[in-house]
């Protein structure tokens, strides 16, 4: 606590359980940093005065205002719309936003309200945004997080849900109303599965929501890195699996190959919050706060284990209240029992190995799976190359595999918990004329090839030259075109040069399928088919994901 013969200028408001910080004001002095011990910090929450919800309406005028009073460290985005068309908004914060983001920054991200009628951590990521942004300079900590990764917040994926809820209703009615989004569905069961079949993978996509769908694309088109996903009406943090190959009700532990990381990134949400760590509250018991989804309770189409599975991303879910929608004055309170959660969890982004592959002239590979030895769940590396692999404190062996590479040398790495290492690999493609050693680990950037020098040349004199004549062929054209109907223009075009701009069914020769697949069409089907539904785009995107070693 502060000296007593320190005289504040501001009222004291509130003193915090934990006694290491005060609040006066909307502003919290805290006594030391990891950067300046015993330094006392001011930081700015003043966005606790006069606690309230905001509507859908207010919240997108809450993020455009912290857009412009911060344009170089907020963004917002909207990633799609819910079933009622409301936008479906996401914050962005990074330095330098209107840049690219750098290099191996990693991405991470928090989505709440998920069920709309489980409000607290929408208010909390609303709150999270406006603590990192105010107290961005002022604060070394908070600093040192923004400048290093790429921090995204959904307060509400289900904006339908939320509008349709009550405060103060702690239970979900009978009908579910607000926790379900506008058409009645769950959107926590709503996600392709691990063990879906055809059948239920073909259900699941004439069925899925427009939310859903927004998520997926936004999870599959980033690489993120780690992610929470944030709940009510308990107090725990839950990892996956959420099902298990045995489908029991509960009760049946369902690990998974990062089974050591999800249990130490829960015990640290956990062990920073002082009610879950103890494990006991809303009548129920939670060893040290923490449980495996399909042991507390079995659901199929979850969130969490679709961004394992189908993704790089590793995310737990977060029950953070007892009441669902409690009250706003209640609001506050919460923030404080969470905040040192939600900023030590996302320090966790940093922890493991992070780096670059490339090929023999420094160019990314992309789709080169990152391999740790003893752990059947590999990474992938981004189109820039870039991969970031989660694991606890501890030693391993690291390889890279890419198609038409030769392999790499296993590295021996050893993971600390201070920071983060970093190992490059450089792997030699299959078709290279090289002397180095196959998969040699880089330790410096390959030179940078000169541009070539744009040398004058002779003028010459224009010809028209007239193309080759080739014989052309018609397959499946339907009866007008065959017999030139409209006139008889179409019955000319095979006489005349290929080009693109003509019919499909008109080709040349040398294009022509082999005999067993003669009957097919000129263009394919199913990539048009695919343009012009992209809810069919995105499933086929799943297949090529999906991760077969669970």
């Amino acid at each position: 606590m502060v000296h007593k013969s320190r005289k504040l200028s501001a009222v004291l408001v509130i003193a915090v359980v934990s006694g290491f910080v005060l609040v006066a004001n909307g502003f919290t002095l805290k006594e030391s940093s990891p950067a300046a011990p015993g330094a006392i910090i001011e930081e700015d929450e003043s966005f606790l005065q006069n606690p309230r919800y905001e509507s859908n309406d207010e919240l997108q005028d809450l993020l455009a205002r912290l857009q412009k009073d911060h344009p170089t460290l907020v963004k917002v985005h909207s990633i799609g719309s819910s079933l009622e068309n409301r936008p479906l908004l996401v914050v962005e914060i990074r330095p330098n936003i209107d840049r690219p983001r750098p290099l191996l920054m990693p991405m991470f991200k928090y989505v709440a309200n998920m069920h709309g009628d489980e409000t607290v951590g929408r208010e909390l990521l609303i709150y999270l945004a406006q603590y990192l942004v105010n107290n961005y300079r002022q604060d070394p900590e908070v600093g040192a997080l923004v400048n290093s990764t790429a921090i995204y917040l959904m307060p509400s994926m289900n904006p339908d849900g939320f509008h349709r809820s009550k405060e103060g209703s702690c239970e979900s009615p009978p009908n579910y109303m607000g926790r379900y989004n506008a058409a009645g569905v769950d959107l926590n069961r709503d996600f392709p599965d691990r063990f879906d079949n055809d059948r239920v993978r073909h259900i699941r996509r004439n069925r899925q929501q427009p939310e859903t769908a927004a998520v997926m694309n936004w999870i599959l088109s980033n690489p993120f890195v780690l992610s929470a996903n944030l709940h009510g009406g308990a107090v725990v943090a839950s990892y996956p699996y959420d099902n298990s190959i045995f489908h029991h009700e509960c009760c049946e532990d369902s690990p998974t190959p990062d089974n050591h990381f999800f249990k130490y990134a829960s015990l640290i949400y956990a062990q920073n919050h002082p009610v879950m760590k103890n494990g006991h509250d809303c009548n129920e018991t939670f060893q040290d706060g923490i449980t495996n989804g399909a042991y507390w309770y079995e659901l199929n189409g979850g969130m969490q284990d679709f961004n394992y599975v189908f993704s790089n991303c590793f995310e737990i879910t977060l029950e953070l209240s007892c009441c669902k929608y409690p009250k706003a004055s209640e609001l506050p309170k919460e923030w404080h029992k969470n905040k040192r959660s939600l900023i030590e969890y996302m320090k966790l982004t940093h922890v493991g190995v992070r780096g670059l592959v490339t090929d023999s002239n420094g160019y990314p590979i992309q789709d080169a799976d990152v391999i740790v030895d003893g752990i059947k769940q590999n990474i992938r590396t981004t189109k820039r190359g870039e991969y970031w692999r989660l694991l606890v404190p501890g030693n391993y062996k690291l390889r890279v595999e890419a198609v038409g590479f030769y392999p790499s040398q296993e590295v021996p790495i050893t993971i600390a918990a201070e920071q983060p290492l970093r190992v490059n690999f450089s792997l030699k493609s299959y078709d290279a004329d090289e002397g180095d050693a196959a998969g040699k680990v880089r330790t410096h950037r390959p030179t940078p090839r000169r541009r070539p020098q744009n040398k004058p040349t002779k003028p010459t004199i224009a010809t028209t030259v007239r193309p080759p004549q080739t014989t052309y062929v018609r397959e499946w054209a339907p009866q007008w075109y065959q017999t030139g109907g409209g006139g008889g223009t179409r019955s000319a075009l095979p006489q005349q040069p290929y080009y693109y701009q003509y019919h499909y069914y008109d080709r040349p020769h040398f294009y022509q399928q082999p005999q067993a697949e003669s009957q097919q069409p000129f263009y394919n089907y199913q990539q048009y088919y695919n343009n012009y539904y992209p809810q069919q785009r995105l499933y086929r995107r799943l297949e090529n994901n999906r991760r077969t070693n669970y």
